[in-house]
């Protein structure tokens, strides 16, 4: 199994897609029970709104991981357009909504790492090609 590579943005750190998606999963798995919950995603996504109107804008969402993971802040924004489903520029209940039921995707209510890593490899796959996320 071949793995690509890519190099983080703030500190030209290579990471590969496989360790990412496990320290990004295991940051969502809040109680430690190997699934992530829709509930466990929304707790760990909410705390980036920090003007609490209940939505996550790109700039709480980017500047939060550049806080906790600087060497994701390249990627973080093309993971914050697959969470932001309808496009509106904020991430809220109703995209956690969407995203849950598209990560899920034998329908048990929980997504394991197979499920959490294979949706957020597109986010990856864009980020590696040097593909345009949106902004506003």
């Amino acid at each position: 199994l071949a793995i690509a590579l890519f190099f983080g943005a703030c500190h030209g750190q290579q990471h590969d897609w496989a360790a990412l998606s496990k320290k990004m999963f295991d940051a969502a798995d809040l109680n430690h029970d190997g699934s992530v919950t829709k509930l466990e995603m929304v707790q760990q996504h909410f705390n980036y709104d920090y003007n609490g109107d209940g939505k996550v804008s790109r700039h709480e969402y980017t500047e939060e991981i550049c806080r906790t993971t600087p060497e994701l802040y390249g990627l973080s924004h093309y993971l914050y357009d697959m969470f932001d489903l309808n496009h509106d520029h904020h991430i809220d209940i109703t995209d956690y909504d969407q995203y849950f039921a598209k990560m899920d995707t034998n329908g048990d209510g929980v997504a394991d790492l197979t499920e959490y890593g294979t949706a957020g490899h597109q986010a990856y796959l864009d980020y590696a090609a040097g593909g345009q996320h949106h902004q506003i």
